[in-house]
């Protein structure tokens, strides 16, 4: 119990300061002011309790309402339950619990990226702000996007033979709660799109202009990889589960296969992309400390040869000493990485991709040896 109550101290502390500091970023002069969405998780921030139990009870009676309107209007019997339906409901609140981990996140590899920034202190501050914070107007505009083709979706671009199936529509109630979670859904997507490209758009600038890049202190660096995995993570999350239930109600169709594959790809591109304008600049540190080593080594060996031809062997150890420690820094010169990736969230990213795939591999084995 009293592990629980600092636990919950601590994160209380550390929702308010997250509140606090974008607060202080917005009164400081910030460029653009904080989203609705971003008003809104640093209120549910402030709530007592953890912040994912808000996001999991949001879903839930979403899911219960959707559920018992469906009993109600014959859908489906009384005490079962609809996948597309669950899924419609949980989808926003997912996308809404993910933004604010990822918000939460960055601001913790910030403070651990600290060493290696070249800002003063207001310059950290406004990149903390704009890690955390999405602009209002871009996500306003999002907003009314996903309202008007949420409403436009269900009714206007699914056939009647989709709707049917989907079990959308049903009574006047359905009507409501299916165009209700339409627009939720379609809006969460745009503004979880949106997020990802601003915060991982702000992770690539800060590597290439805001980072003293040092082959020898990569620790540092591996900080804001973890941000690009743990998105990529949820990006493929999301796009397994909602292929795996379409693919429930459309059959093995090679279409979901393709579109799988391609947001996979697209997910892999969230971890990388950010990452390769600091692998560019590792890349160019580690090939200037190379040719210096090479200099030198090429120095040293043109001193060797010049006493030679003197016939003066008097410091020959110390030179042969020099030689091979410019050999031995060779060797660690090509051995240092230049992707500024943590290798435990490349095994996340790997994981994420690779495990469900073996699965499907082994649950078409199975099935086709009859099981």
């Amino acid at each position: 119990m009293a592990q629980t109550a600092i636990g919950e101290q601590a994160q209380t502390a550390e929702g308010e300061a997250r509140t606090t500091s974008k607060q202080a970023a917005a009164q400081s002069g910030q460029p653009y002011p904080p989203s609705w969405i971003d008003r809104f998780t640093n209120w549910i921030q402030r709530l007592s309790g953890p912040a994912w139990l808000f996001y999991a009870g949001l879903g839930l009676v979403l899911s219960l309402l959707r559920t018992i309107v469906g009993w109600n209007d014959g859908s489906y019997p009384v005490g079962t339950f609809f996948r597309i339906h669950i899924l419609d409901c949980l989808n926003p609140a997912y996308l809404l619990l993910v933004l604010h981990y990822l918000d939460d996140m960055a601001q913790k590899s910030l403070v651990n990226f600290r060493a290696v920034l070249n800002v003063d202190e207001p310059g950290y501050q406004r990149l903390r702000y704009q890690f955390t914070t999405m602009p209002s107007r871009p996500v306003f505009v999002l907003t009314v996007l996903g309202v008007v083709f949420g409403l436009a979706y269900i009714p206007f671009l699914l056939t009647e033979a989709d709707r049917q199936t989907s079990k959308y529509f049903t009574s006047p109630a359905a009507v409501a709660l299916d165009s209700l979670n339409s627009v939720l859904v379609t809006t969460m997507m745009l503004t979880f799109a949106y997020h990802t490209f601003h915060q991982l758009r702000i992770v690539s600038r800060t590597y290439t202009r805001h980072t003293n890049v040092s082959i020898f202190d990569i620790g540092p660096l591996y900080a804001l990889s973890r941000v690009t995995a743990m998105t990529t993570v949820a990006c493929l999350f999301l796009v397994y589960v909602d292929i795996a239930s379409y693919s429930d109600l459309q059959g093995n169709s090679p279409v979901i296969g393709v579109v799988a594959v391609i947001f996979v790809f697209i997910a892999l591109g969230t971890f990388v992309w950010p990452l390769f304008g600091a692998h560019r600049l590792l890349q160019q540190e580690k090939e200037r400390w190379k040719s210096e080593v090479a200099r030198r080594m090429e120095a040293v060996n043109l001193e060797l040869l010049r006493r030679t031809d003197a016939g003066d062997y008097s410091d020959a150890g110390t030179m042969n000493d020099a030689i091979d420690s410019l050999i031995k820094a060779q060797g660690v010169m090509g051995k240092v990485s230049t992707w500024p990736w943590d290798p435990e969230a490349v095994r996340v990213v790997v994981t994420a991709v690779l495990l469900p795939v073996g699965l499907w591999i082994v649950t078409r084995v199975l099935e086709r040896l009859g099981f």
